[in-house]
Formats: structure tokens, C-alpha cells, sequence
């Protein structure tokens, strides 16, 4: 079929009542990612804008959440996450280029969508951009919930490998259900 521009829409961080504060070199939209966050039935979209500024730090990260509804993507209960906010693991810290994967997939089996977070340029201990992801949970009838959320780097207890500098852990992500046990998986680069 053909794509309806009646139809369209066009999201920014400055559209009515949209989290975020519009700045040179966000990369809003430089990555999507749809999921149903809330199981209602209808899709959601999570916008990667790893050069957004994030209490002064610049590309700190955030990634910004549309919820769909009757008439596509509204701004009604939308969201703004980063490593500052409440409860997120990490810490916003300049460089770290949070949203710059995005990657979703019903990783702990209740069958709400979740949604995985590249965080290419975190430092672990005194390693710069070794990288980290993080991972926050869809709740029925709520949608992303920061309870429960994990942060995961190859320092994280029972991960192979080691967290050293340069390694961008988070750079891509993907999603499949890779050894047959019914859970979505992660893949990280």
C-alpha cells in the first residue's frame, strides 16, 4: 500500500507538551526503536537523542518515549529518560552518548515490551567509553517503569570479557530469541 501523508506526523523535542529542550546537535530521531511499552495493543516509539544535553553535560544522552493511541503517536503521558533520571542506573556524564542504540524485545518474560539502551561512550571505572547498556521495563498499563531497570557492562558480575577503554560496549544492540526458552534475548556489540 501507499503511505498516507494525511496521516503523517512530525515529533521533535519542541512539539507541544514533548519532554526535552531543543539543542545544536541533539541527533533526535538518529535512532527509533517501536515497541508496546504499555500493552495496550498499540505501538510506541522510543527516539534515541544521544547528543542531547543533559543537566549541562553535553551528549550525555536521552531517549524520548511517544506513546500510541486511538489516532496514532500523542504527546499524553510521553517521557524523557537519562542516566539522571530517578532511580536509572549510571550517571549522566558528559560523552556518554546515552540513546545511541536502541534495541526492544520482552526480556523478562511478562509479555510487555522492554527497551535496551546503548550507552557506547560510559566510562567504567577509569576506562573511557568502555560502555554500558541500560535496560528499562514496559509494565502493563504504565508503559517504561524505572523499578527493576538494570545496567549492564562487561564489569557487570557473570558478563565475559573485561571493561577496557575503547571497547564501546552498546554500540549496536539486537533482539531474537536465540536459544529457545521463550524470552527475548540481547545481543551487544
Amino acid at each position: 500500500g501507499m503511505l498516507d501523508p494525511e496521516n503523517s506526523q512530525i515529533w521533535t523535542q519542541a512539539s507541544l507538551f514533548i519532554d526535552g529542550t531543543v539543542n545544536s546537535g541533539d541527533d533526535f530521531g538518529r535512532v527509533l526503536a517501536v515497541g508496546d511499552f504499555d500493552d495496550d495493543g498499540r505501538s510506541d516509539l522510543a527516539i534515541g537523542v544521544p547528543g542531547d544535553r543533559v543537566d549541562g553535560l553535553s551528549d550525555a544522552g536521552s531517549v524520548n518515549v511517544i506513546y500510541g493511541g486511538n489516532d496514532g503517536l500523542g504527546a499524553t503521558g510521553n517521557q524523557l529518560w537519562n542516566q539522571n533520571s530517578p532511580d536509572i542506573g549510571g550517571g549522566s556524564e558528559a560523552g556518554d552518548r546515552f540513546g545511541s542504540s536502541l534495541a526492544v524485545g520482552d526480556f523478562n518474560g511478562d509479555g510487555v515490551d522492554d527497551l535496551a539502551i546503548g550507552v557506547y561512550g560510559e566510562a567504567i571505572g577509569s576506562d573511557g567509553t568502555a560502555g554500558a547498556v541500560n535496560i528499562i521495563y514496559g509494565e502493563s498499563g504504565q508503559g517504561l517503569v524505572s523499578s527493576g531497570n538494570q545496567f549492564i557492562s562487561q564489569a557487570t558480575s557473570g558478563f565475559l570479557g573485561a571493561a577496557e577503554p575503547g571497547d564501546q560496549f552498546g554500540f549496536s544492540l539486537a533482539t531474537g530469541r536465540l536459544n529457545n526458552d521463550g524470552y527475548h534475548d540481547l545481543a551487544i556489540g
